[in-house]
């Protein structure tokens, strides 16, 4: 006899906008942003400092996080090194 089993939705949405899950991507993504920074600088000319950005929010339904290149040098890093694009492997992924 299989048992019913029923999701409180509400509880879910709430889990996926708490702090605790909010910790648990920060772990997987500040290695990506600080990958792809390292990527840039490697990248960069002298006298240029590319900066890459981590932006956390409660999206509708649930905790988000986006990892930008901020300035032109970060921008033309990833356009021509894929500073950030290679960068995401160190995130464990």
């Amino acid at each position: 006899m299989a048992n019913k089993f029923e999701l409180d939705r509400k509880a879910v949405g709430r889990f996926l906008k708490s702090p605790e899950i909010a910790r648990g991507v920060r772990r997987v993504v500040e290695p990506i942003r600080d990958r792809a920074e390292a990527n840039a600088r490697a990248a960069a000319r002298p006298g240029e400092n590319p900066q890459v950005d981590l932006k956390e929010y409660i999206g509708r339904d649930r905790v988000r996080f986006h990892v930008a290149m901020v300035n032109p040098a970060a921008i033309k890093a990833e356009q021509i090194d894929r500073a950030l694009t290679r960068a995401k492997p160190a995130g464990g992924r």
